[in-house]
């Protein structure tokens, strides 16, 4: 039981950096989700048209937590339960509004395509070194064939790194 009032933050959004060890290569992973784009097109979309971002989303009044509206939004977005062997390594709040919960996890995270979502894309593990290359490249314009961070995402998952070292 968490003894701190959560009644008493206005947080807006819950998110969660989900980092999990490669099993081959011991890398450190982090899941990012790639958000469809907003403007309705009718071409057929691919990932690399699509912008990435944490699992999360706002806190609806039936949340009891941002913890719980974390949850409820990772399932909503990933089609995936959550973990069920997780190890809360850090929480952020991010602009006094927005709260951003750093797990590890050993379960196994499935990649691919996410199915009836109107939202999401697909879910990725990426490794820092190349989520990083990846926020390097975001600035300016889409660039066809190369994936790009939400503009929202960027600045606060980059400080994440760097105050996690990863």
């Amino acid at each position: 039981k968490n003894p701190l009032n959560w009644g008493d933050m206005k947080f807006k959004s819950a998110h969660i950096m989900l980092l999990k060890d490669d099993v081959d290569s011991g890398e450190t992973k982090v899941l990012m989700l790639a958000h469809l784009p907003t403007t309705k097109s009718t071409k057929k979309i691919i990932e690399t048209d699509c912008k990435l971002g944490p699992p999360g989303g706002i806190i609806d009044k039936e949340d009891n937590t941002p913890w719980d509206a974390m949850v409820r939004e990772y399932y909503e977005e990933t089609n995936l339960s959550f973990p069920s062997k997780i190890e809360l390594i850090n929480t952020f709040i991010w602009k006094k509004n927005h709260i951003v919960f750093v797990v590890k996890t050993i379960n196994r995270i499935v990649e691919g395509r996410v199915t009836n979502n109107d939202e999401i894309y697909s879910r990725k593990l990426f490794t820092v070194e190349k989520l990083r290359e990846i926020i390097k490249d975001s600035s300016g314009s889409q660039v066809k064939g190369k994936l790009k961070m939400r503009n929202s995402a960027i600045k606060s998952t980059l400080s994440i790194l760097d105050l996690l070292e990863l």
